[in-house]
């Protein structure tokens, strides 16, 4: 029996709590606690409501509440105890953590990337639904590679990421990059949340 994979957090979620992204957003805007979040919000005022510190598309947020675009980069040598890739957004990380997550897709085959995205998936919505008398869902994005040949592929090209893309919203098939999506809105997009994942490692 192969050894099971543990989880290794590449990223860390850039919520308004942090001390960090505190202090900068408090130069600008502040931070309020709506009693189930932190929010940015202007000096004056209770816009634009945003539950994170780093975003893409909004400029309400970037002008006045010290919100930036600006992701933090790491680099990371990959060794041959690096097995797999998870790319997902928080609607994933608020419900599970990254080794609930790689215990799931692990249960996979190599060249089942694409069913591995959907039961991650499909698992952090029905918890979501769950847990709030299935009035909210949010963004659900997962990205999963395989960092190794996937076996009995008949397409040796796509075989080498083992990689699936699936979107709950019409699909497309990147060969085997595992991502399926439920991205409600584009308005603001969460910079670390579609760089944020885990490494499954042996």
């Amino acid at each position: 029996e192969s050894a099971r994979l543990g989880a290794e957090p590449l990223t860390r979620d850039h919520k308004p709590e942090l001390q960090d992204e505190r202090d900068r957003i408090n130069k600008h805007g502040r931070v309020v606690f709506d009693g189930y979040c932190h929010r940015v919000m202007k000096k004056h005022g209770m816009v634009p409501g945003l539950n994170m510190s780093r975003s893409l598309g909004d400029m309400l947020a970037h002008a006045v509440c010290g919100v930036t675009d600006v992701p933090e980069v790491t680099e990371r040598r990959l060794t041959s105890q690096d097995r797999a890739l998870l790319l997902c957004s928080d609607g994933i990380w608020e419900v599970m953590s990254p080794e609930e997550a790689v215990d799931i897709v692990q249960e996979f085959a190599p060249d089942q990337a694409m069913q591995a995205a959907k039961r991650l998936a499909g698992e952090a919505i029905g918890r979501w639904l769950r847990g709030t008398n299935e009035q909210i869902v949010d963004d659900v994005t997962v990205v999963f590679a395989w960092l190794h040949a996937c076996p009995k592929s008949p397409n040796f090209e796509r075989a080498r990421t083992c990689s699936t893309e699936v979107s709950l919203n019409g699909s497309s098939d990147w060969g085997s990059l595992g991502r399926t999506s439920t991205m409600d809105s584009l308005n603001h997009v969460d910079v670390d949340s579609l760089a944020s994942g885990a490494f499954g490692q042996q």
